[in-house]
C-alpha cells in the first residue's frame, strides 16, 4: 500500500508496520506484542515555525485512520533511539535475554523523566528486516537532529547565525523579528542556518530571510553535497561537517556510511540506462553489497572499547567471509576511530577458486599510502582510491586474529596518524606477504608520461579470459586503467564518495562489465539520478523562489554531471559511424555490453564509447532542465515582478485610445492573458498524446510497454525415479542419488513450482522410512548373514558415494522440514527419518570394504589391525521422544521399533570410553573423540598432540578431514539428529524458506569454551540431557520429558 497522504504542513519521513511491545499497566502484563502502523512525520514546507517532528501509530495504514492515531509523541532535542542488540540493553528495558537476534530498537521521547511519563513515551519496537531497522533508526536519528536545530533556533540558541535583517512579508515577520501581542515588532534571536548547504558553508548574501529553505530537498542531503558540490567546499567546512555528521564522538565514525550506502544503493536501482544481463547482475550485486555494508556499519561497535562486543564482531566478520560464495564479493566497513570521530574505509572481499582478494577503498585521510600521480592541469595530485590485494591465502583471511588486528583501530580510539599507519604499513602488507605498493602493478601507456596503474578489474578480466592476447594488450591496458582522481576538497564527511567508489570497484570486477562501462554506470549514472531528483524537487519549491545557496549548489551539480559525462561524449564523438550505428542497434535490442561492439574498429586508436547516444541526450536534457528551472526560480528573488498593462477607463477609452498608433492601441486594449489551466487537463496532463499523430499516436504508446518477459524454463521432475524398494547396496546408492537429483531440481525451482518443500519432505521421509532397509543391531546373532548392510562387501567408492549422498540429503531434509509448520504427526515423521538416517550412516561406516578401506572407518567399526574396540554414539533423548511419537500407519511404528533396537544394540556393544558425539552432554571435546582420533593419527602419522586433536574434529585442521571426509559427515548427521530433539521450538531456527546451503554447518573450536556450530544463520546448540532423565522422578515428573508437560511432541 502506498504511504499515507500527509496532512498540510508536514512531510512523512518514514512509515511502515512495526511490532510494538505493550505497556505494563493495570490492564496489561506488558508481554504482548501488537502490530501497529507507525508514521514518522517532520515539519513540511507549510509548517509553523518551531514545529517538532512526531511519531504516531495506528491500527491501520488507511489515511483516515492515520489522521486519528492511537498514540503520538513528539521527537524532542533530548529524545534518543537505541538498537537493542546486547543482553545489557535488553535487561535495561525489562526484556528477556532470549530476544537477542531479534531486530529490536527503543525510542524514548522523554528520557530521564519520571517512570509514569517515561513509560508512556517509550516505544520498544521490532522490525521485519535488518534493512527496515537501519532505515527507522537512521530516520529517527535525523528527526532528533532536526529537533535539536529547531530548539537551538529559539531564545538563547547557540548556533551559526545569519546576518539578515528583520523582513516583513505577507503580513508576517520573517527573518529575525517576531510580533508582540500589541502589534509592535520585537527583535528575536536570528535564525540558525539549517541543512547540509549551510553546514558546508555554501551560503551567500542574496535571497535574505524572506526566501524559505527547502530542508527536505535532495540538495540539502550531505551525500548530494559531497558527490555533486565538492568543488564549492572550503577547508573551513571540512572539520565542521565531519563533527556534525559523525556526532563528534568515536561511536559515530561509521554513522554517515549507514545513510550514504543506502542512498547510493537506492540510486543504483534507479539508473536510467539500458543494461545487459551481466550489467544488471553486477549492479544488483553492488546494491546488495551496499545494503549489507549499511547493516554492518550500523551493527559495528566502533569506538566502544568493549572486548565482548569486539569478539562478537570479529566472529560475525569471519563467518560472513567464510560463507561468501566463489565468484562473489562482500563489502565490509572499516577504518579507524579518534576521540572526536574517525575515518571510514570499505573492504571488498572477493572469493576466487583457490584464493581471496581484498580491495581497500579510501576517499579521505590515509590516501598518502595509495598510489599517487602529479596532475599539472589542476596543479595538484591524483590518487588511486581503490587498491587491490591479490593472491591472499584462505587460511590467512579466515584467521580471526588478522581481522582483530584490522578492526582494532576501529573499536579502540587513538590518534588518527598512528591508526592509519597500523592498517596500511603493518596489517595490509601481511595479507599477501608483500609491500602495499608491490601489490599495485604498473603498466605502460599512461597519459602525460605517467604510468597507468592496473585496475581492480584487471585480475578479474584475467580470470575470465585466461590471459590477454598480445594483439589487444595496448587496448586492454587502457581499458583496465583505474581512474586516478583528485582528493575530495570537502573530505567526504558523508562517506557518499566512499560508497560510490566501492560500488564502482565492485561493478568493475564483475564478469561481463568493463571498467569503463562500470565508471559510466556508477559515476555518471548515480549523479544523473541525483540530478533528476533535484529537478523533481525544483517543481515544488515554496513560493516559486530559490535562495542563492541552493542555486549555486545546483549549478555546481550540473557541472559535476557534465564532467562525468564529458569523457563518454568525447569517446562517442571520436567513434566511427559504424560503431555508432552498432551501438544504436544494441541499445534497441539490449543485447550485450555497450562499448564492446566495435564493428571492426581497433581499440588501439581511440577508446570505444561506453554510453549510448540516447543516455547522453537524457543527461543533456536533465542538465538543461535544471539550469532553466533554477534561472526561473532565481529571477523573482533578484528582480521586481513585471509590470502589467494599465487598465483603461471606459469614459476616456475613445479619446485616449484613438490617438495611439495601431501597435500601441493593441497593447493597451488587449486583455491580460489567462494563464489558468483547466482542471481536467491537470488531472490527465499526458492525455493529448494519445490523439496527436505527430507523436506516433496509440502505436507509440504501445511501444512504451517494452518487450514481454520470457516465460521461466520449467525442468521436469521425475519423482518416480526413486524406487519403492532396493535389493542390494548398489541399488540403495542409486536410490539416494536419484533422490538427491529430484530434491535439487525441486529446490532450484521453488519459485515456479508449487509445494516443493512438501514434496521434498514427503520424498525423503519415504526414502528413509520405507525404501532403505533398517540395519540389524550390532549384537544380533545373525547380523552378518541377514542384515542388508552387514551381509555384503563393497568397494570403497561405493561407501564414499553412500556417505556423499547422505550428506547432501541431510542438507535437503533439514532445510525442508524446518521450512514447514510442525504438527504432531509431521514432527514424528521428521524425528523418525532423522533417526533412520543416523542409523543408516552408522551402518555405512561399518561396511566391509574389499579394496582400499578407510582407516577412519576401520577404527570406527573396530576392525583395524591390533587390539581395538568399535566406536559409536548414543541416541540421547530420542528414547524419551519415541514414547510420544504419533503415527497413522503400522509401517512407521515397525520402523521405529527397528531403529530403537539398533541404537540399544549399539550402546550395549560399546564401552563407556568408546562413545563419541555426546553433544547432549555439552560441547566439549570428549574422551571418545580423543581416543578415536588418536588411534587414526597414530596409524597414519598425523600430529596427535592434545591441543591439535579438537581442531581435526572441527575441520579447522584439514589434514585429517581431507583424507577421511567420513569424520565430518558423521559429525554433522549426529549433531542435526540430536539438535532437532529440543524441548522448545525457541532453540530451532525460525520458520522461513530455507535453502539447502543454509543447512551447511560451520564449526569452530575455542579452547576453554568447546565447539561452536553455526547453521541456518544462527548458532545451533543441542539441548542438555543425561541418561535416566525421563521425567518419571518425583511423581509429577521433573526431568527432560516433563519440561513441556510430557515432551515437546506431547505439547503439540
Amino acid at each position: 500500500m502506498p504511504p499515507p497522504t500527509p496532512p498540510h504542513g508536514e512531510k512523512v519521513l518514514s512509515s511502515g508496520w512495526l511490532s510494538k511491545k505493550a505497556r505494563t499497566n493495570a490492564f496489561s502484563s506488558g508481554k504482548a506484542w501488537n502490530r501497529r502502523y507507525f508514521v514518522l512525520a517532520g515539519p513540511g514546507p507549510g509548517a509553523r515555525r518551531g514545529t517538532l517532528p512526531s511519531l504516531r501509530y495506528s491500527t491501520s495504514d488507511a489515511p483516515g485512520h492515520v489522521s486519528q492515531p492511537r498514540g503520538e509523541v513528539f521527537v524532542g532535542p533530548t529524545s534518543s533511539v537505541r538498537v537493542l542488540d546486547t543482553e545489557d540493553s535488553l535487561v535495561a528495558f525489562d526484556l528477556p535475554p532470549k530476544l537477542i537476534g531479534k531486530r529490536l530498537f527503543v525510542f524514548q521521547a522523554k528520557p530521564g523523566t519520571s517512570d509514569s511519563v517515561s513509560s508512556k513515551t517509550t516505544f520498544v519496537l521490532e522490525c521485519e528486516s535488518a534493512g527496515a531497522l537501519q532505515l527507522w533508526v537512521a530516520a529517527i536519528a535525523e528527526a532528533i537532529s532536526l529537533a535539536k536545530k529547531i530548539g537551538t533556533a529559539g531564545v538563547g540558541g547557540q548556533g551559526v547565525m545569519s546576518n539578515a535583517h528583520p523582513v516583513r512579508y505577507n503580513g508576517e515577520l520573517g527573518g529575525a523579528a517576531e510580533s508582540a501581542a500589541d502589534g509592535s515588532t520585537i527583535d528575536a534571536p536570528r535564525r540558525e542556518f539549517m541543512g547540509a548547504l549551510e553546514r558546508a558553508g555554501l551560503v551567500g548574501p542574496l535571497g535574505g530571510p524572506a526566501i524559505r529553505n527547502v530542508p527536505n530537498a535532495v540538495w540539502e542531503t550531505p551525500g548530494f553535497v559531497d558527490m555533486m558540490c565538492d568543488s564549492l567546499l572550503t577547508k573551513q567546512a571540512v572539520e565542521r561537517r565531519r563533527l556534525a555528521l559523525a556526532t563528534g564522538t568515536a561511536e559515530g565514525a561509521l554513522r554517515p556510511l549507514v545513510r550514504s550506502a543506502t542512498d547510493v544503493g537506492r540510486s543504483l536501482g534507479q539508473l536510467q540506462m539500458s543494461l545487459s544481463q551481466a550489467e544488471a547482475d553486477a549492479v544488483g550485486d553492488a546494491r546488495q553489497g551496499l545494503v549489507g555494508l549499511g547493516d554492518l556499519a550500523l551493527a559495528c561497535p566502533c569506538g566502544s572499547k568493549n572486548n565482548k562486543k569486539f569478539l562478537a564482531w570479529i566472529e560475525e566478520v569471519v563467518d560472513r567471509v567464510r560463507n561468501t560464495p566463489v565468484g562473489s564479493s562482500l563489502l565490509l566497513p572499516g577504518g579507524w576511530c579518534t576521540k572526536t570521530g574517525g575515518h571510514a574505509l570499505v573492504y571488498a572481499v572477493r572469493r576466487h577458486q583457490t584464493h581471496y582478494s581484498l580491495a581497500v577503498t579510501n576517499c579521505g585521510d590515509g590516501l598518502e599510502y595509495h598510489p599517487i600521480a602529479a596532475d599539472p592541469l589542476l596543479d595538484g595530485f591524483k590518487y588511486m582510491h581503490t587498491v587491490l590485494l591479490e593472491d591472499i591465502d584462505p587460511g590467512t583471511l579466515l584467521d580471526a586474529s588478522l581481522w582483530a588486528l584490522l578492526y582494532r583501530p576501529l573499536i579502540f580510539p587513538g590518534p588518527g596518524k598512528k591508526q592509519s599507519e597500523t592498517i596500511y604499513t603493518k596489517v595490509l602488507p601481511f595479507l599477501n606477504k608483500r609491500p602495499l605498493m608491490a601489490s599495485v602493478g604498473v603498466a605502460g601507456g599512461g597519459t602525460n608520461g605517467v604510468g597507468s596503474v592496473s585496475s581492480v578489474g584487471s585480475s578479474n578480466a584475467t580470470d575470465r579470459t585466461g590471459g590477454d592476447s598480445a594483439s589487444h594488450s595496448h587496448a586492454a591496458n587502457n581499458d583496465r586503467a583505474t581512474p586516478l582522481t583528485a582528493k575530495a576538497r570537502g573530505g567526504d564527511a558523508s562517506c557518499a564518495r566512499l560508497a560510490l567508489e566501492a560500488a564502482r570497484a565492485l561493478v568493475a570486477t564483475s564478469p561481463g562489465v568493463s571498467p569503463r562501462r562500470a565508471d559510466a554506470l556508477v559515476e555518471m549514472g548515480v549523479r544523473h539520478v541525483l540530478l533528476e531528483s533535484a529537478l523533481q524537487d525544483l517543481s515544488s519549491v515554496p513560493g516559486e523562489r530559490l535562495a542563492a545557496a541552493p542555486a549555486a549548489a545546483l549549478e555546481c551539480a550540473c557541472r559535476s554531471l557534465s564532467s562525468a559525462a564529458g569523457k563518454h561524449a568525447d569517446a562517442m564523438a571520436d567513434a566511427s559511424p559504424e560503431v555508432t550505428l552498432a551501438m544504436a542497434g544494441a541499445m534497441g535490442k539490449q543485447s550485450g555490453v555497450i562499448g564492446e561492439q566495435s564493428g571492426g574498429v581497433s581499440a588501439a586508436h581511440s577508446p570505444l564509447p561506453a554510453v549510448d547516444p540516447e543516455t547522453l541526450a537524457r543527461v543533456i536534457r536533465c542538465v538543461e532542465g535544471v539550469l532553466t528551472r533554477v534561472s526561473v526560480l532565481r529571477k523573482p528573488a533578484l528582480l521586481p515582478p513585471p509590470l502589467l498593462p494599465a487598465p483603461v477607463e471606459e469614459e476616456d477609452a475613445s479619446a485616449g485610445v484613438n490617438d495611439l498608433r495601431k501597435s500601441d492601441r493593441e497593447a493597451v486594449t488587449s486583455p491580460v492573458p489567462d494563464t489558468r489551466t483547466p482542471l481536467m487537463a491537470c488531472a490527465s496532463p499526458l492525455f493529448g498524446r494519445l490523439a496527436i499523430g505527430a507523436d506516433g499516436g496509440e502505436a507509440h504508446v504501445e511501444t512504451l510497454a517494452g518487450a514481454s518477459q520470457p516465460p521461466p524454463i520449467i525442468r521436469p521432475v521425475e519423482m518416480t525415479s526413486v524406487p519403492d524398494s532396493v535389493a542390494t547396496v548398489e541399488e540403495a546408492s542409486g536410490a539416494m542419488r536419484a533422490a538427491t537429483h529430484v530434491c535439487l531440481l525441486l529446490a532450484n525451482q521453488s519459485e515456479v513450482l508449487p509445494n516443493t518443500f512438501a514434496l521434498r519432505a514427503s520424498l525423503l521421509v519415504h526414502l528413509f522410512c520405507s525404501v532403505l532397509p533398517a540395519p540389524l543391531p550390532m549384537n544380533h546373532p545373525h547380523r552378518n548373514q541377514n542384515c542388508f548392510w552387514a551381509s555384503t562387501t563393497v568397494r570403497y567408492e561405493t561407501q564414499a558415494e553412500l556417505l556423499r549422498c547422505l550428506r547432501l540429503l541431510l542438507a535437503h531434509f533439514s532445510s525442508t522440514t524446518l521450512s514447514l509448520s510442525a504438527t504432531r504427526s509431521f514432527d514424528a515423521a521428521r524425528l523418525l527419518s532423522m533417526a533412520s538416517l543416523a542409523s543408516i550412516a552408522d551402518a555405512v561406516l561399518r561396511l566391509r570394504v574389499t579394496d582400499h578401506p578407510s582407516v577412519f572407518c576401520e577404527h570406527y567399526a573396530g576392525t583395524a589391525d591390533g587390539p581395538c574396540l568399535p566406536f559409536g554414539f548414543e541416541m540421547g533423548p530420542f528414547v524419551v521422544e519415541a514414547e510420544y511419537l504419533r503415527f497413522h500407519c503400522p509401517e512407521r511404528t515397525a520402523r521405529l521399533t527397528q531403529t530403537l533396537d539398533y541404537f540399544h544394540g549399539m550402546r550395549a556393544s560399546l564401552t563407556e570410553s568408546h562413545v563419541v558425539f555426546r553433544w547432549e552432554r555439552g560441547n566439549k571435546f570428549g574422551d571418545g573423540e580423543k581416543r578415536l582420533l588418536s588411534q587414526v593419527c597414530l596409524q597414519m602419522g598425523f600430529p596427535m598432540e592434545d591441543d591439535e586433536l579438537p581442531f581435526y574434529l572441527s575441520g579447522e585442521s584439514r589434514e585429517l578431514s581431507d583424507n577421511y571426509p567420513e569424520l565430518l559427515v558423521m559429525r554433522d548427521i549426529v549433531f542435526m539428529f540430536k539438535a532437532l530433539m529440543t524441548p522448545t521450538s525457541d532453540a530451532l531456527p525460525e520458520l522461513r524458506k530455507w535453502r539447502p546451503r543454509d543447512a551447511a554447518l560451520f564449526w569452530k573450536y575455542k579452547p576453554g569454551e568447546g565447539f561452536h556450530a553455526h547453521g541456518f544463520a544462527r548458532k545451533l546448540e543441542v539441548t542438555p540431557w543425561k541418561e535416566g532423565d525421563s521425567g518419571d522422578k518425583g511423581g509429577a515428573g521433573s526431568g527432560w520429558r516433563s519440561a513441556m508437560g510430557g515432551g515437546f511432541l506431547a505439547s503439540l
